[in-house]
């Protein structure tokens, strides 16, 4: 499955590394400069019901 890997620029100019998420991952949908917000998503539960949650950037 295709993905998008991004560094990103926060508004105090932090740069993280992460993917960008909930984007169709071409390049009509994925631009160098574009806006994107933080997204947070679940990515599973273990055993005892804990919900395990992961973050990306989505487009804004």
């Amino acid at each position: 499955m295709p993905f998008v890997s991004a560094i990103v620029r926060t508004d105090d100019g932090t740069w993280v590394r992460s993917n960008v998420v909930n984007c169709d991952a071409t390049p009509e949908a994925v631009k160098l400069g574009m806006r994107v917000r933080l997204a947070i998503y679940p990515i599973g539960t273990d055993d005892d019901g804990t919900e395990a949650v992961a973050f990306g950037y989505e487009p804004a």
